[in-house]
């Protein structure tokens, strides 16, 4: 896999409705729990959302998995990978300014492919980083010795799929209400 890749429009527009229509909807039978902080940081700065975990150690953590089943097995065969290990729904809710969450790496110690699919166009974007993080190190570097690769706008219905060491962050989102996306993480070794 390249370092990164992005693909706009990665289901086909009938999945993709189904798929927001259960994790946006108004009538959305979701069951999100409340983060108080989702940034990453201990600075004393909340920023707020929701979680819903979909798929978290190698077991069915919500009723909604079957339904993305589909996409789950469609990245898996695109990846080469065996595994998906995680599988969550984030929605980062609007701040008045706009905040960097902490960066970071998904799974440390893991050799992994991540995953970002989109589901609502919206401010907050995904920072890629061009710096690794070595499997075998517990060291965080600065955000300042960090080289900014790429800034991936969130999209409906864009997928985006990088190498999982990479270090990576969000933004909160400032205009948009919500910053609604799936977070997935892929691999070929059985944990």
């Amino acid at each position: 896999m390249k370092k990164y890749e992005i693909i706009d429009n990665f289901l086909d527009p009938g999945y993709y409705n189904l798929i927001t229509s259960v994790f946006l909807g108004t009538d959305a039978g979701v069951k999100w729990h409340y983060q108080d902080d989702m940034s990453g940081h201990d600075d004393g700065v909340k920023s707020q959302g929701f979680s819903h975990s979909v798929w978290y150690d190698n077991a069915q953590d919500s009723e909604y998995y079957p339904i993305l089943l589909p996409m789950i097995e469609r990245i898996k065969y695109m990846l080469g990978n065996n595994y998906c290990y995680r599988l969550v729904s984030f929605m980062t809710l609007q701040t008045g300014n706009k905040r960097e969450f902490a960066h970071h790496v998904d799974m440390p110690g893991i050799k992994h492919n991540s995953v970002i699919y989109y589901l609502n166009d919206s401010d907050g974007d995904t920072c890629l980083y061009k710096e690794e993080k070595p499997l075998d190190s517990m060291e965080r570097p600065s955000l300042d010795s960090l080289t900014l690769a790429e800034r991936v706008q969130p999209k409906a219905n864009r997928l985006l799929l990088f190498q999982g060491n990479h270090w990576h962050s969000s933004e909160s989102p400032v205009v948009s209400p919500r910053r609604v996306i799936f977070n997935m993480n892929f691999g070929d070794a059985q944990i």
